[in-house]
């Protein structure tokens, strides 16, 4: 792998954590609307805009080939990973 290919692997990487911070966080929030206040409407907005965020992503990674699809899918579960970790330790 050579120096422009690194980068360009970087770059999927970063995709995939911010998609994955966006979706994550995303569907904490609407999960928090729904339970606690009952405002399943509200979260729907937020369903649709965190799929059609991931697809996308997902969608310009693929067209970049295998390798910049699994980086992307990488940095989104790592994402989800501190996500999660964030969460477990509370507010």
């Amino acid at each position: 792998m050579n120096g422009p290919q690194a980068l360009e692997m970087t770059g999927f990487l970063a995709l995939g954590i911010g998609a994955g911070t966006f979706y994550f966080l995303l569907l904490r929030r609407s999960v928090d609307r729904f339970v606690r206040h009952g405002a399943a409407l509200q979260a729907l907005p937020m369903l649709l805009a965190r799929a059609g965020a991931a697809v996308l992503v997902f969608w310009i990674a693929a067209q970049a080939g295998l390798w910049p699809l699994l980086v992307a899918g990488a940095g989104f579960l790592a994402a989800r990973s501190a996500v999660v970790l964030v969460a477990r330790r509370g507010p």
